[in-house]
């Protein structure tokens, strides 16, 4: 895909969610304090799981090339899941 199209695409989309979230705080029937606190309430739960879906990516990749290393010390090539 033309790098051109790919950021007008990009683009695209992060204005309409931009556009949606913004007409969500503003439509929310909660106050805005209570909106402040849902929304770091989910913002910590999901950085949370980032980091440790990010935790669990570097160890398999760790895993991984060590599994390549060995198999390369070895001679052979190792079977990777």
């Amino acid at each position: 895909m033309n790098q051109r199209i790919f950021v007008g695409y990009l683009f695209a989309f992060l204005s309409g969610l931009t556009l949606g979230a913004l007409t969500a705080l503003l439509l929310a029937p909660t106050s805005g304090e209570e909106l402040r606190s849902q929304i770091r309430v989910k913002a910590d739960a999901s950085g949370q799981q980032i980091k440790a879906d990010y935790d669990q990516a570097r160890q398999w990749i760790t895993d991984e090339t060590g599994k390549l290393q060995k198999g390369k010390q070895a001679g052979g090539a190792p079977e990777i899941q």
